[in-house]
């Protein structure tokens, strides 16, 4: 990963051609919006706008042939959460917007874009159909979330915000990479959000998984600086022992096979804004 960004970062071109070949497919966007988010950071807005504005043509053509609206979105606020953390040097707050501009997405989608909504329901409720009626006879009874506007929308937010996330960290951890070593390192392990916004974001995810299951995407968007800010301090836990490569190769399959894994690492991060916990192991350390 690092030579894409030892590449991008030589030149104006070379940036817009790895941007525009990441943000023109369905798999690899995530990366060409970690460029742009990249050269924001290390050259400023008026150089990441340009990339941006070129690479937001490859992303409109997926979204025309494919259907799919995630490379456009994504690449949008990957510039936006870049832009903050260039202005704030926070890497909490650029965090933090990424579920912001995920809700904007979704909200874009539920009013302006409601047909492109309604397509994609219609196409799930066929996929549905088809996954039923292709089960044996005697098989027993699969329980299926019925497709629904709202549930479709929540997914999108979702992954805009997981994208979006991830594209902020790896630009981060390429700026630190050729500028700085091992600066994301440690600015990772101190992610942290104050008392008031972790437990803003936990009654705000709450409140929207007590609305039905149809919500509960919503929620998770809502809820991913916190896992972020969860997964950095853990880091930091782990760091203090012998075998941390272990522990962490641990915590990230467990944190994509055991969903309940997501929730304890929220909830890390939510009693870590109100007791600090590193400022503790330092103090215990000493």
């Amino acid at each position: 990963m690092r030579s894409i960004a030892e590449f991008a970062m030589r030149s104006r071109a070379a940036a817009l051609l790895v941007a525009a070949l990441g943000t023109g497919t369905s798999l690899f966007f995530w990366v060409g919006a970690a460029v742009v988010a990249l050269v924001t950071l290390r050259k400023g807005l008026s150089e990441g706008a340009i990339i941006l504005l070129w690479s937001l043509l490859p992303a409109a053509a997926v979204l025309y042939l494919l259907a799919e609206v995630l490379p456009l979105t994504t690449l949008i606020g990957a510039f936006v959460v870049a832009a903050v953390l260039r202005s704030t040097v926070s890497l909490s707050l650029g965090l933090l917007m990424a579920p912001v501009t995920g809700l904007l997405v979704g909200g874009v989608l539920v009013t302006v874009a409601s047909g492109y909504l309604d397509m994609l329901v219609q196409v799930m409720q066929q996929l549905v159909s088809q996954f039923k009626a292709g089960l044996p006879a005697d098989a027993p009874e699969v329980v299926i979330i019925s497709p629904s506007k709202e549930l479709i929308s929540g997914g999108l937010v979702l992954m805009h915000t997981l994208c979006v996330s991830v594209s902020l960290v790896l630009a981060r951890w390429w700026q630190a990479t050729l500028y700085n070593p091992g600066g994301f390192a440690s600015e990772f392990r101190a992610l942290r959000f104050n008392s008031r916004l972790s437990a803003a974001l936990l009654l705000c995810a709450g409140y929207l998984m007590t609305l039905g299951e149809q919500y509960t995407l919503w929620a998770m968007a809502i809820a991913m600086p916190l896992l972020m800010s969860g997964l950095g301090l853990l880091h930091f836990l782990f760091n203090k022992t012998h075998n941390k490569r272990r522990w962490v190769w641990m915590l990230y399959i467990s944190l994509v096979l055991v969903d309940p894994v997501k929730f304890v690492i929220c909830l890390l991060a939510v009693i870590d804004s109100f007791i600090d916990v590193r400022r503790r192991v330092n103090h215990t350390a000493a």
